[in-house]
């Protein structure tokens, strides 16, 4: 996708390079040099301008924001239902972060699944279009966590 001044992004910074786990910062794209390799970004929390490699940032919707979370950081006492509200808020918090607009979210009940390694969150809509929040578990080391939205059309 061929970014743009002005353009709402977000700037990906490896967290932790031995978990291979990132972190994102959001702003916008002040330019974008002649060669194609680095942007200049105006990030939320520091108006300053930042040079950044322009393979470190990509453009914000509902579709790309996702978490990855190291799963041995979650408190398993409360169970399957205390950690799938928790990945749904931590989800939301990224969003409105993000400066994402989520016109509404459902959750959906304990137990719902979309797939052998991954549960089915939330049913939200954003820009008229429907999605579902999935959270999938890599069982390898890193065990990380990833939670992201894909467009859902259900079969009726």
């Amino acid at each position: 996708m061929m970014l743009r001044a002005g353009d709402r992004v977000r700037v990906r910074r490896q967290s932790d390079p031995a978990q291979l786990t990132y972190s994102y910062e959001y702003g916008y794209v002040e330019s974008i040099d002649d060669t194609r390799t680095n942007a200049v970004v105006l990030l939320d929390d520091d108006l300053t301008p930042r040079r950044v490699a322009l393979v470190m940032v990509s453009p914000v919707d509902i579709a790309t924001l996702e978490l990855c979370l190291d799963a041995d950081r979650f408190e398993r006492s409360g169970g399957e239902t205390a950690l799938r509200d928790e990945l749904v808020v931590l989800w939301q918090d990224e969003a409105e972060q993000a400066g994402l607009d989520i016109e509404r979210l459902v959750p959906l009940p304990t137990g719902s699944t979309a797939g052998l390694d991954t549960w089915a969150l939330a049913e939200l809509h954003a820009g008229g279009v429907r999605f579902l929040l999935r959270a999938r578990f890599a069982p390898a080391p890193p065990r990380l966590i990833h939670v992201h939205a894909a467009p859902h059309y259900p079969e009726n």
